[in-house]
């Protein structure tokens, strides 16, 4: 039960910070400072927490055996399949951006979102063994 309650704090906080990261580039700071600090501040904190999480987590999944440690390792599991695709079309995709200066807003709250979710979700279902959510 407290591994299910780990991940699960895990996934919101990594959520709630890849939102609040993708809401940032959508604000003008120059004319709503507070609210643009206030967004910070929860994608900071939220972020912090996830990866606390994932360190409890990390700490009762732990094995000894292993030489590399799992967060490097990409393609291992049916989920992390998925979610690295993911991670390396958007940073690509990221990287076109910048390259031919694109300046759709809406563009680049969806891209940091996946960039950073992708991310989040890759060191999580890493650490996760491959039992728990596997057929």
């Amino acid at each position: 039960m407290k591994r299910k309650y780990l991940i699960l704090n895990s996934m919101a906080s990594f959520l709630i910070s890849a939102i609040s990261s993708a809401m940032i580039t959508s604000i003008v700071r120059e004319s709503t400072p507070k609210l643009s600090n206030l967004l910070a501040a929860i994608f900071w904190l939220s972020m912090i927490a996830g990866f606390v999480f994932c360190g409890k987590l990390a700490k009762i999944t732990r094995s000894k055996k292993r030489a590399v440690p799992r967060p490097l390792l990409f393609f291992r599991t049916k989920p992390l399949k998925v979610i690295d695709a993911v991670l390396i079309v958007s940073i690509i995709s990221t990287s076109l951006c910048v390259v031919f200066h694109s300046s759709m807003t809406i563009l680049w709250g969806l891209l940091l979102f996946l960039d950073i979710s992708a991310f989040e979700f890759h060191i999580l279902f890493s650490i996760i063994n491959k039992e728990e959510y596997s057929n």
